[in-house]
């Protein structure tokens, strides 16, 4: 409970124009509405792409809608309540982040870069635990692009644009084997996929956990801190409640534009330079 009180003080802090105050709930209700859940209050990604979700009020008749949906969920909090039905790993705070006016140009590749797809999916979860980071789910690949740097034909630092909403790209699954760490590798793949989002007329942001070492990586890259808020990963206690009346079913033709431990994904990066 301390944890959400001191980040719903701090979440007061000024936002850029135009980035909702829940981003993945924005990008729930618009760019990947065709891939959403939803019923009553509570929207989902569905497993197979990622255990996110949100709710319009964090009240307990949105969460009771949550579990028609899903039966884990990481997602921000902003009710100083339990949730009937769900057992909580415990609160953290996320800090939100956007790109700022870094000096990108100045930046010299360290390497090639390839994009990633689903045939790369093992070899990209395998760095992803390595790193720490849990959040990766085997579908994403449907809605997220990743980019990848490999040294002898094996992947060594990775990060992916995810969520999208109007005028935002999420840059997530920021991470590089302990072994190649400090070479540039992160600061190349993130100004990569900042290019990328503004080819698109798109701003980017990213989570990370607030006491993330990381944080300071990221000022140094350009971005700045925009909010920190609580967040949770929950799971039901309960069977799931009867198939929703209203799901929004994944659709082909709507796709995305261009971590502690395996029960209690991170959401941030754990990757360096």
């Amino acid at each position: 409970m301390q944890a959400r009180r001191r980040a719903a003080a701090v979440g007061a802090t000024v936002t850029p124009k135009n980035l909702p105050a829940n981003p993945v709930l924005s990008a729930l209700r618009t760019d990947h509405a065709g891939v959403a859940l939803h019923h009553g209050e509570a929207y989902s990604y569905p497993p197979h792409l990622g255990p996110f979700a949100a709710l319009r009020h964090d009240h307990p008749p949105a969460w009771a809608d949550l579990a028609h949906l899903v039966d884990a969920a990481l997602i921000e909090r902003t009710g100083d309540f339990e949730p009937v039905g769900w057992v909580s790993e415990g609160p953290f705070e996320l800090t939100t982040m956007s790109a700022g006016r870094g000096d990108r140009a100045s930046v010299p590749p360290v390497g090639p870069v390839r994009i990633l797809g689903a045939e790369n999916t093992s070899e990209m979860q395998r760095l992803l635990e390595v790193c720490g980071i849990h959040t990766f789910a085997s579908g994403s690949t449907a809605i997220a692009e990743y980019l990848g740097c490999y040294h002898d034909e094996r992947l060594v630092a990775m990060a992916g644009l995810r969520f999208s909403l109007p005028g935002w790209r999420e840059i997530c699954c920021v991470a590089t084997d302990p072994e190649f760490r400090g070479r540039g590798y992160a600061r190349m793949l993130v100004d990569a996929l900042v290019e990328c989002a503004g080819f698109d007329g798109q701003n980017a942001f990213l989570f990370v956990e607030t006491d993330n070492p990381a944080r300071q990586m990221y000022r140094r890259f350009g971005f700045v801190e925009v909010c920190t808020r609580a967040a949770e990963y929950l799971t039901r206690t309960t069977d799931r409640s009867p198939t929703p009346s209203s799901p929004i079913h994944p659709s082909p033709t709507h796709p995305s534009p261009p971590h502690r431990s395996p029960t209690h994904p991170s959401p941030t990066h754990g990757g360096t330079e």
